[in-house]
């Protein structure tokens, strides 16, 4: 169990609680129990780290309160707009003897040991928590899911995991399925059929000792002109169309909901994905996986586009529960976000790498990995940190406004070289036309 060390606080108005965090504490309360609400202050630093892990929310933690331990459970945080950093964070008291209901995450081990993984099989994580409901003394910190010797169509199911006594499921009266084992996800298409016209060009001559080909008055019709019973054409397999592997793809951009931020450079993730709706037509924009999504075809690949409606720092969680659905390729998912250390008009593409501090990419490095793709779009530095936090909720100005549409353009102009991989080609190509190349 996790000891954080917490002091009483008296501050309650706006100046002194921002001077608070100026300090380098957050402001805190708890509640619950018979006890009067207690407000306290934590360093920053232990809540950083604390809410990085996912499961923040169903972890007990004893705090340290002045001397006096108390067990208790984070209920909610409130972030930063622009800095992601918590500023705000409210703990339940836990009492012996009560209920809580939490969602608990769920953990997959043995991978390697899974005969449906090994031959191609794609696990797909139905849920990633399930809400309990827990006594105060027995919360689990997560259920486990052995995947030794399951086979493609394995299905996982809630009463194959042992939960700890009086811990119970919220859903009742049916055994809902945690995961399967999917088969690997390739849409087959076929092309459409080569022309037939060079196979039998125009007033082509048969060939010496060939019959000629029957014309429209002979033809069904025998060597004495009586109609004939014509035999089922079969089938030739060279004609056969060809059959083409077709991937799936997701385009994320990054950006913060609400009219407020729509023209913000904070936000220029999210004007990417609607120019490439726009360019490539694709389907309207429906509120789905926590975000904003649309489908189409690029480059005759399957992809889906989707702005995330969550925090910054949330932004993973979007990510995944949609490439879990669709059981795409986290190879096959390319980021777009903005990018203070790049000067307006320059972008740069790379898979991989470091957040750099990026909230929003933290999220997704540990929801999906780091093998995705991300193309950084320049929005230049205020050069003054302190105008940072004011720069990026600004609205580009107007003489920005002509260089965002064509920063937007060339992406969208040269999306195909991303879809086939071709990363470096990418980036020189928008950069060399931004630059006038």
């Amino acid at each position: 169990m996790q000891t954080l060390k917490a002091n009483i606080r008296n501050e309650q108005s706006t100046g002194k609680l921002n001077a608070l965090r100026g300090s380098g504490l957050i402001p805190g309360i708890i509640y619950g129990g018979k006890e009067t609400n207690t407000k306290i202050s934590i360093e920053k630093n232990l809540i950083k780290n604390f809410v990085r892990d996912d499961s923040f929310l169903s972890t007990v933690v004893e705090l340290d309160i002045d001397g006096k331990k108390q067990k208790v459970i984070p209920r909610d945080v409130a972030y930063h707009v622009v800095s992601d950093e918590p500023i705000h964070i409210d703990f339940m008291r836990l009492v012996s003897g009560s209920k809580v209901i939490l969602e608990i995450p769920v953990e997959f081990i043995n991978h390697n040991d899974s005969p449906g993984l090994k031959r191609g099989g794609v696990l797909n994580i139905v849920r990633r928590k399930v809400e309990l409901s827990c006594p105060a003394d027995t919360i689990p910190s997560k259920l486990v899911v052995d995947l030794a010797g399951l086979d493609i169509g394995a299905s996982v199911k809630i009463s194959s995991i042992k939960l700890p006594e009086n811990v119970k499921p919220t859903i009742q009266g049916r055994d809902f399925v945690i995961s399967t084992v999917a088969a690997p996800t390739i849409v087959q298409e076929p092309e459409k059929p080569a022309e037939e016209a060079d196979a039998a060009a125009a007033g082509e001559a048969p060939a010496e000792g060939e019959a000629a080909p029957a014309t429209e008055a002979t033809a069904g019709k025998d060597d004495k002109g009586k109609p004939t019973k014509e035999a089922p054409a079969s089938p030739d397999k060279k004609s056969q169309p060809e059959k083409k592997i077709r991937l799936m793809f997701l385009l994320v951009g990054l950006g913060n909901p609400g009219q407020d931020h729509t023209n913000t450079r904070h936000n220029i993730g999210f004007k990417i994905i609607d120019s490439l709706n726009e360019h490539f037509k694709l389907s309207k924009q429906k509120p789905k996986f926590k975000g904003l999504l649309t489908t189409g075809l690029i480059s005759d690949q399957k992809v889906y586009a989707l702005k995330p409606l969550t925090f910054m720092n949330n932004s993973g969680v979007a990510i995944r529960e949609l490439i879990d659905y669709f059981k795409i390729d986290p190879k096959n998912v390319i980021v777009f976000h903005d990018d203070l250390d790049i000067d307006l008009g320059k972008i740069k593409a790379k898979i991989g790498g470091g957040s750099a501090g990026h909230n929003g990419i933290e999220s997704i490095d540990k929801l999906i990995g780091k093998d995705y793709s991300r193309v950084r779009i320049g929005i230049g530095h205020p050069k003054d940190k302190s105008k940072v936090s004011k720069y990026v909720l600004e609205d580009f100005k107007e003489e920005e406004e002509e260089k965002i549409k064509e920063i937007a353009a060339r992406v969208v102009k040269e999306i195909p070289e991303l879809i086939n991989k071709k990363i470096d080609l990418f980036s020189s190509k928008v950069n060399q036309n931004l630059n006038g190349i």
